[in-house]
């Protein structure tokens, strides 16, 4: 058991010291590497490299292979890409989504970019419809997907990983929510992105 009480601090810096002492011993808790996180993180890994070969894959058959041989090396000499490949950060799951609707996209089967899409934009990360959705709008714009096809694939996709996350992400935070669309009214609607923390720089402008 780690220590809950110090002694009386002696100025503001002691008392600051004593304060990240207790958050320190709290969290430590929590810090756990056993087999379970093992096994989770292996199965994300399994899924990014799987999804990241389908891409390789499509780009080898369309562009050759020169330029998936660089390709490939310029990504995983990324420092990000090895480093969180593994970690079950929203990110990080959104990644094989991602990866998925790029290769769907480039061999033109534009159901599996749709539905992968709404499921890492509306289950994962919001912000991935700037990416995702100049690129169906570059279909709509080329007439390489039809309107009525995109609306006949597009609505139910929606509604359904909307129902998804809705329907998990509420029983976990005992409450009514979708998270992505909570953080997006709060950092844009609301215009307080600023409390999550600012870098120094920012916070010396």
């Amino acid at each position: 058991m780690q220590k809950r009480r110090l002694e009386e601090p002696e100025d503001e810096n002691d008392d600051i010291v004593a304060e990240e002492y207790i958050l320190h011993a709290e969290s430590r808790k929590y810090h756990v590497v056993g087999p379970r996180q093992l096994a989770i993180r292996s199965v994300l890994a399994l899924f990014v490299i799987g999804a990241f070969q389908m891409l390789r894959q499509t780009l080898q058959s369309m562009f050759g292979p020169q330029l998936t041989k660089w390709f490939v090396a310029i990504t995983v000499t990324q420092y990000h890409f090895m480093f969180y490949l593994s970690r079950p950060l929203p990110n990080i799951m959104a990644l094989p989504l991602v990866l998925i609707a790029l290769h769907s996209w480039l061999k033109q089967q534009h159901s599996y970019f749709i539905f992968s899409s709404a499921a890492a934009i509306i289950i994962f990360r919001a912000e991935l419809a700037l990416f995702l959705g100049l690129i169906l709008i570059l279909e709509l714009v080329q007439s390489r997907l039809h309107p009525v096809r995109f609306i006949k694939l597009a609505v139910p996709a929606g509604l359904l990983f909307l129902a998804l996350t809705v329907a998990v992400d509420s029983v976990f935070w005992d409450k009514l929510l979708w998270p992505e669309g909570e953080v997006l009214f709060f950092n844009t609607v609301l215009n307080k992105s600023h409390q999550w923390g600012v870098s120094l720089l920012c916070s010396l402008m």
